[in-house]
């Protein structure tokens, strides 16, 4: 085997190696074949910015002059971004493209193949090829998969890409002794799905025992790699039935118009973008810019480490909610209802200069918890009794009891509140309470943080009413008479209510993740 007149690896790369400081190779398909110019650029720099922030060296590859690139400078990645005259080079044109000089972007399987002569092991990814769906009469498998079963390389990803017959995908991968992996994930990851419904018989609690897998692996002398699945971030996963539904129409159209081979791929992935109005990639590039932006002016201005941003969404769009037909669905790419929790969970970023990490909070929260979130990290002093919220990163509760202090998301319906909890859901609707897994509550749960509910309303009205806050604040023009409280109203048992959430609440209600 002769690689010194066709392997390229960068000084910085190599020097990685040969001190056995973790590489983490990356592919160049994504960046020619599967995002727009100039988008791709930003998302090429970002990426290699991650894998350095998380103490790797990147190692982009690409086959360029003749050359098996591994990491590519400033200049080579605009070229594979431009994606003039750049082919799609899978383990068959590998030596082509090296014998012509032709520029091609590395798949899975190339990338796997270069890493490899490298001498890296691991490569990230977004999804692998695998068994397309019709393949019982096509017969088109993706050489990812045997790529896998052969070269020692452990790809990262978030799973295999939904545009695939996933189940076959599986079967295809255990003949061929390949291990699937999960990330802390009991199921397979569909790309945009956190879930595909086809389970994976192991979930690794961390990084950590991916490593201790993969080095038993190499260490007896098994050939190939393997697949962990890393599910995208809840925040900007789409809904497994909506995405399918997409898919399937954008297969029908590939085979109307006998689309297949390596073509197969971009065509569905350009097609369910257009499908779906590629509204949230825009959206995010947009806000990522907007940040960005910011944070450079906040820093050439000096006063970055002093600078608090507090950023959430108030409600989703009421507006785009009409009698005929639900916009919202469309926008979001998840199918529910304004009775779904789903609806309403957005994100709540909490951004300083002088963080030294960032930290994330799941426990439920909403609108209301923002006030003494924030009062407490800035060390104020306030009358807890002026507010309805807690503190999201407190811990002084016990998941499965019910308590005055612990997390509390309400979400008011004609049928009554339903609400969530750090112990589970109740669906009003539905009078049912669904517990979080390995919790356990008490008969009388439901029942006792439902009593909770209506004292918080109650009091809340009194505190308006009354203007309780001019009270404590010592306002001269504060109502100092307080009346006894209303008892709350009971909800409504009407079956053929409708089943809407009262907009006269929702501004205040949301669930989500806390990132600070």
């Amino acid at each position: 085997m002769n690689l010194k007149d066709y392997l390229s690896v960068t000084p910085e790369i190599q020097e990685a190696i040969d001190a056995g400081k973790p590489v983490v190779a990356l592919e160049s398909t994504i960046l020619s074949h599967g995002m727009p110019y100039p988008q791709n650029v930003e998302f090429a720099h970002k990426v290699e910015e991650i894998v350095r922030a998380e103490g790797a060296v990147p190692a982009t590859t690409a086959i360029m002059g003749g050359k098996l690139k591994v990491g590519l400078n400033a200049e080579e990645l605009l070229v594979m971004c431009k994606a003039e005259g750049v082919g799609k080079v899978s383990r068959r044109d590998v030596a082509v493209y090296l014998a012509t000089s032709m520029t091609g972007a590395t798949t899975v399987a190339t990338t796997m193949i270069i890493a490899s002569m490298a001498g890296i092991r691991f490569f990230a990814t977004g999804g692998i090829g695998g068994v397309h769906r019709g393949a019982e009469k096509t017969m088109d498998i993706s050489a990812d998969l045997q790529e896998l079963a052969n070269t020692p390389v452990c790809v990262v990803c978030a799973g295999a890409k939904s545009i695939l017959d996933l189940g076959l995908t599986l079967e295809y991968l255990e003949t061929q002794g390949v291990p699937v992996l999960g990330l802390r994930t009991d199921e397979l990851p569909a790309f945009y799905c956190r879930t595909s419904g086809f389970k994976l018989d192991y979930n690794c609690k961390d990084e950590e025992t991916v490593a201790k897998i993969m080095k038993a692996k190499w260490d007896i002398g098994l050939k190939g790699g393997a697949v962990v699945g890393n599910p995208i971030p809840e925040q900007y996963a789409m809904d497994p039935n909506y995405m399918n539904g997409i898919i399937d129409k954008a297969v029908a159209q590939a085979n109307a118009e006998h689309i297949h081979g390596k073509a197969i791929t971009p065509y569905l992935l350009a097609h369910i973008k257009d499908m779906t109005e590629g509204k949230s990639f825009a959206a995010n590039l947009e806000l990522e810019y907007a940040l960005t932006y910011l944070l450079e002016q906040l820093e050439a201005a000096g006063i970055a480490d002093d600078t608090v941003i507090c950023m959430t969404a108030d409600h989703y769009p009421y507006a785009l909610v009409t009698d005929e037909v639900d916009y919202y669905q469309e926008l979001s790419g998840k199918q529910d209802s304004e009775l779904d929790i789903s609806r309403y969970k957005n994100t709540w970023l909490l951004w300083s200069g002088s963080m030294e990490s960032s930290v994330t909070v799941r426990t439920p929260c909403s609108a209301i918890d923002i006030l003494p979130t924030v009062s407490n990290l800035f060390g104020l002093e306030f009358d807890s009794r002026l507010m309805s919220g807690h503190d999201v990163f407190a811990q002084n509760y016990n998941a499965s009891q019910a308590s005055t202090c612990m997390p509390l998301v309400i979400l008011p319906t004609n049928r009554g509140y339903s609400w969530i909890t750090a112990a589970g859901t109740y669906d009003a609707k539905t009078r049912t309470f669904t517990p979080n897994p390995g919790i356990t509550v008490a008969d009388d749960y439901v029942k006792t943080v439902s009593s909770l509910i209506d004292a918080k309303y109650s009091y809340a009205r009194q505190l308006i009413q009354y203007d309780y806050a001019g009270v404590v604040l010592h306002h001269p023009q504060a109502t100092h008479v307080m009346a006894a409280p209303p008892k709350p109203p009971e909800p409504s048992t009407d079956e053929t209510a409708d089943d809407t959430v009262n907009e006269g609440y929702v501004d205040d209600t949301g669930t989500g993740d806390t990132t600070e």
